[in-house]
């Protein structure tokens, strides 16, 4: 346990002490939950918070903080629509509250519900650049594609004419956001011609790794060590899909394969352990997106950067969020790593580290992409898809669950996940498809802006689950992937 998990698990008992001298406070109980849920206590925080929303019935902030968390809980999606149709109720009209709900039924492809809200106050909703997407996909998704396409070229029209009056970095973002907006509403055919536009409005725009918040010093030089790293070289991304068992029972023929390896911070161990063992090596870098990364895996990713020179860790600034020892840690470590920003806003010259927001795939591949390599390899990248009639869990580090059935393990325990349900599996497997839809719409148009206003080299992107819910990339067998072997 870390300093950091020790610290909040006292501050977790003496609020529990405190809620039971206080148990009619709703404001204690939320924050009680809101802490137990930072320490992956999903069942101890969501009952906690059922305490809240009992004590306090017309509070949203209550009720939203609820609903995200079930999201969480794999309760089911009556309970979690309901818990954030309350939450709308009782919000009053707050947009900050509106904005949380329309986004959950807009990903969570409940349309009609996201459109509800929306056109109670349609007028404020459509000026935030969230909801114009929201808007118009809904509008896609409930057939009113017409509606949909004229009401996004008005919105392109309108962002170009802001854009004339601004500068900078503002107006950069003007520009690039028509791109998505046409997106949001189906019209693909119309975005080659705004990115040509784009490149052509932005061409004498210098691209700038430095200067923007959240950044480490020197980010220029950080991402020329990254492409040192990287260029000319194939990268294997492991993700922790369960297909990726599929490499760990083949990992031996890549032995003579020069690559780069690429892992997420939280499942190093697995990662290690499993595929990368039997061939001697150990991840070469590493991608933190989250603060409970380093609560789980602080004595593997330690390890990693002191295997030598160049980038070794991938992070924004929200993933040592609470950390203790950052002044420490940043001390012996700054050299390895390069930071970035994940948003709402693709990347721009003026802010080229800062990339869309979605699973950790979509946004590590919108940082790989700086490296430069040859080719990328996407091991378990299934997006809550699995093989046929499989039961599968919903990592490749977890056992299998059968239908009615649920299991203990180790590796889940470590992870605060006491038990493993097949309805958990089944609930976790349909949010994990609607990222990975969310997360292909991304990646494929900040490529299409990398390709056509960065000038990039798209390195070709091979997905090795052939079922995998990730479209956006051609999908092969991990047999194909090996027969490529240079």
């Amino acid at each position: 346990m870390t300093t950091n998990d020790a610290r909040a698990r006292d501050e977790e008992q003496h609020l529990l002490a405190l809620a039971a001298a206080r148990p009619w406070d709703a404001a204690l109980m939320l924050k009680l939950g809101r802490l137990q849920a930072s320490l992956l206590k999903y069942p101890e925080a969501a009952s906690t918070l059922r305490r809240a929303i009992v004590l306090a019935p017309d509070d949203p902030e209550a009720w939203i903080t609820y609903a995200t968390h079930l999201i969480f809980l794999h309760e089911g999606e009556i309970s979690t629509d309901q818990a954030f149709n309350r939450a709308a109720k009782v919000s009053a009209g707050n947009p900050a509250i509106l904005e949380q709900v329309i986004n959950f039924f807009a990903k969570d492809e409940k349309p009609e519900i996201a459109l509800h809200y929306i056109q109670q106050s349609l007028d404020t909703f459509v000026q935030t650049p969230r909801m114009q997407l929201c808007f118009l996909a809904s509008l896609l998704a409930v057939g009113r594609s017409g509606e949909a396409a004229d009401h996004a070229r008005g919105l392109v029209a309108g962002i170009t004419n802001l854009a004339a009056t601004q500068s900078g970095l503002q107006r950069e973002r003007l520009l690039l956001h028509r791109a998505l907006v046409l997106q949001a509403a189906g019209l693909d055919e119309e975005i080659h011609a705004c990115l040509e536009d784009c490149a052509r409005l932005l061409g004498a725009v210098p691209v700038q790794f430095d200067g923007q918040p959240g950044l480490l010093p020197n980010s220029a030089g950080r991402v020329a060590s990254l492409q040192a790293q990287m260029r000319g070289r194939d990268a294997f991304v492991f993700l922790p899909g369960p297909s990726a068992k599929d490499f760990a029972e083949n990992a031996r023929s890549v032995a003579d394969w020069d690559f780069v390896s690429v892992g997420i911070a939280g499942h190093i161990d697995a990662v290690e352990r499993t595929m990368l063992e039997p061939l001697g090596r150990h991840l070469d870098l590493l991608w933190m997106s989250n603060p409970a990364h380093m609560r789980v895996a602080e004595a593997s990713i330690t390890p990693t950067l002191e295997r030598g020179p160049g980038i070794r860790l991938l992070a924004q600034e929200y993933s040592f969020l609470g950390y203790p020892r950052f002044d420490a840690f940043m001390e012996r470590f700054a050299s390895n790593m390069l930071w970035v920003n994940c948003l709402d806003q693709p990347p721009s010259p003026s802010a080229p580290l800062k990339f869309l927001v979605g699973n950790s795939m979509c946004a590590l591949l919108q940082i790989l992409i700086w490296g430069q390599p040859s080719r990328i390899f996407l091991i378990g990248a299934d997006g809550g898809a699995t093989a046929p009639n499989s039961d599968d869990g919903p990592y490749f580090f977890t056992p299998s669950v059968p239908a009615g059935g649920e299991v203990r393990d180790a590796a889940l325990e470590k992870l605060e996940i006491i038990r493993l349900s097949r309805l958990a599996v089944d609930s976790a497997a349909r949010r994990f498809r609607l990222e990975a839809k969310e997360a292909d719409e991304m990646v494929g148009i900040v490529l299409r802006i990398f390709r056509t206003v960065f000038g990039l080299r798209i390195p070709k992107i091979y997905n090795c689950s052939p079922y995998s819910a990730h479209n956006a990339f051609e999908k092969i067998t991990l047999h194909d992937a090996l027969a490529m072997k240079p």
